[in-house]
Protein backbone atom coordinates (compact mmCIF):
# COMPACT_ATOMS: atom_id res chain seq x y z
CA UNK A 1 0.00 0.00 0.00
CA UNK A 2 3.09 2.43 0.62
CA UNK A 3 4.35 1.80 -2.45
CA UNK A 4 0.90 3.21 -4.52
CA UNK A 5 0.92 6.26 -2.55
CA UNK A 6 2.99 9.40 -4.00
CA UNK A 7 6.41 10.19 -2.01
CA UNK A 8 5.19 13.29 -0.54
CA UNK A 9 1.35 10.96 1.37
CA UNK A 10 3.80 8.20 2.24
CA UNK A 11 3.47 9.79 5.70
CA UNK A 12 -0.23 8.46 5.64
CA UNK A 13 0.97 5.25 5.54
CA UNK A 14 2.69 5.37 9.53
CA UNK A 15 -0.61 7.13 10.31
CA UNK A 16 -2.83 4.25 9.49
CA UNK A 17 -0.96 1.94 10.87
CA UNK A 18 -0.53 3.58 14.31
CA UNK A 19 -4.52 4.67 14.25
CA UNK A 20 -5.00 1.28 13.78
CA UNK A 21 -2.77 -0.06 16.18
CA UNK A 22 -3.88 2.55 19.15
CA UNK A 23 -7.58 1.81 18.58
CA UNK A 24 -7.00 -1.84 18.98
CA UNK A 25 -4.89 -2.11 22.14
CA UNK A 26 -7.63 -0.88 24.61
CA UNK A 27 -9.73 -4.14 23.96
CA UNK A 28 -6.60 -6.34 23.40
CA UNK A 29 -5.41 -5.55 26.89
CA UNK A 30 -8.82 -5.44 28.33
CA UNK A 31 -9.06 -8.91 27.00
CA UNK A 32 -5.57 -10.52 27.61
CA UNK A 33 -5.32 -12.25 31.00
CA UNK A 34 -3.00 -9.65 33.24
CA UNK A 35 0.07 -12.41 33.07
CA UNK A 36 -0.06 -12.37 28.88
CA UNK A 37 -0.14 -8.74 28.54
CA UNK A 38 3.46 -8.68 27.53
CA UNK A 39 2.41 -10.17 24.88
CA UNK A 40 -0.17 -7.72 23.34
CA UNK A 41 3.09 -5.37 24.48
CA UNK A 42 5.19 -7.30 22.23
CA UNK A 43 2.65 -6.79 19.63
CA UNK A 44 1.52 -3.63 20.21
CA UNK A 45 5.52 -2.33 20.32
CA UNK A 46 6.14 -3.92 17.18
CA UNK A 47 3.10 -2.57 15.08
CA UNK A 48 4.52 1.30 16.03
CA UNK A 49 7.86 0.57 15.03
CA UNK A 50 6.51 -0.62 12.15
CA UNK A 51 4.87 2.22 11.22
CA UNK A 52 7.62 4.39 12.03
CA UNK A 53 9.86 2.96 9.63
CA UNK A 54 7.73 2.58 6.26
CA UNK A 55 8.83 0.50 3.32
CA UNK A 56 10.83 2.74 0.75
CA UNK A 57 10.41 1.31 -3.32
CA UNK A 58 13.95 -0.42 -4.10
CA UNK A 59 15.39 -0.26 -0.32
CA UNK A 60 15.86 -2.84 1.69
CA UNK A 61 14.51 -2.50 5.17
CA UNK A 62 15.76 -5.39 7.60
CA UNK A 63 14.44 -4.06 10.67
CA UNK A 64 10.52 -3.29 9.45
CA UNK A 65 10.51 -7.38 8.18
CA UNK A 66 12.27 -8.66 11.15
CA UNK A 67 9.37 -6.03 13.17
CA UNK A 68 6.85 -7.27 11.05
CA UNK A 69 7.47 -11.10 11.55
CA UNK A 70 7.22 -10.16 15.47
CA UNK A 71 3.88 -8.75 15.13
CA UNK A 72 2.16 -11.37 13.47
CA UNK A 73 3.54 -14.27 15.85
CA UNK A 74 2.87 -12.08 19.08
CA UNK A 75 -1.04 -11.06 17.62
CA UNK A 76 -1.02 -14.85 16.90
CA UNK A 77 0.07 -15.90 20.62
CA UNK A 78 -2.33 -13.01 21.76
CA UNK A 79 -5.27 -14.90 19.46
CA UNK A 80 -4.26 -18.36 21.04
CA UNK A 81 -5.02 -16.90 24.64
CA UNK A 82 -7.28 -15.36 24.12
CA UNK A 83 -9.89 -18.03 21.90
CA UNK A 84 -7.94 -20.60 20.11
CA UNK A 85 -10.29 -21.40 17.87
CA UNK A 86 -9.83 -18.19 15.70
CA UNK A 87 -6.30 -19.80 14.86
CA UNK A 88 -8.57 -21.93 12.34
CA UNK A 89 -8.43 -18.91 10.48
CA UNK A 90 -5.06 -19.93 8.61
CA UNK A 91 -6.82 -22.70 6.72
CA UNK A 92 -7.71 -19.56 4.82
CA UNK A 93 -4.27 -18.58 4.53
CA UNK A 94 -3.59 -22.58 3.19
CA UNK A 95 -6.46 -22.57 0.52
CA UNK A 96 -5.25 -18.91 -0.68
CA UNK A 97 -1.48 -19.66 -1.41
CA UNK A 98 -2.00 -23.28 -2.20
CA UNK A 99 -3.73 -22.54 -4.72
CA UNK A 100 -0.42 -21.39 -6.35
CA UNK A 101 0.83 -24.74 -6.38
CA UNK A 102 -2.17 -27.01 -6.70
CA UNK A 103 -3.68 -24.94 -10.24
CA UNK A 104 -0.32 -22.06 -10.90
CA UNK A 105 -3.02 -21.20 -14.34
CA UNK A 106 -6.06 -21.32 -12.34
CA UNK A 107 -7.57 -17.73 -11.96
CA UNK A 108 -7.05 -18.06 -7.99
CA UNK A 109 -3.35 -19.12 -8.32
CA UNK A 110 -2.75 -16.42 -10.90
CA UNK A 111 -3.82 -13.76 -8.66
CA UNK A 112 -2.01 -15.51 -5.39
CA UNK A 113 0.94 -15.07 -6.93
CA UNK A 114 3.47 -12.59 -4.75
CA UNK A 115 1.02 -11.93 -2.60
CA UNK A 116 1.78 -14.42 -0.26
CA UNK A 117 2.54 -11.73 2.87
CA UNK A 118 -0.41 -9.85 2.18
CA UNK A 119 -2.94 -12.58 2.60
CA UNK A 120 -1.05 -13.61 6.01
CA UNK A 121 -1.49 -10.25 7.21
CA UNK A 122 -4.95 -10.56 6.45
CA UNK A 123 -5.42 -13.61 8.41
CA UNK A 124 -3.59 -12.43 11.16
CA UNK A 125 -5.71 -9.22 11.51
CA UNK A 126 -8.80 -11.44 10.69
CA UNK A 127 -8.32 -13.66 13.74
CA UNK A 128 -7.36 -11.09 15.93
CA UNK A 129 -10.31 -9.11 15.43
CA UNK A 130 -12.57 -12.08 15.75
CA UNK A 131 -10.73 -13.41 18.87
CA UNK A 132 -11.62 -9.86 20.15
CA UNK A 133 -15.26 -9.22 18.63
CA UNK A 134 -16.51 -12.44 19.54
CA UNK A 135 -14.95 -13.11 22.88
Amino acid sequence: MVYDLPKAGQYLWTVWIWAVTLLLCPKLFEIVPENFEVLAHCFATSMMFIGAMPLVKGEQNKAHNVLGITAGIFSQICVFVIDPDWLSSWMLFVFLVGSIYVQPQGWLGKAMKGKTIFVAEAVCWLSVMGSLIFN
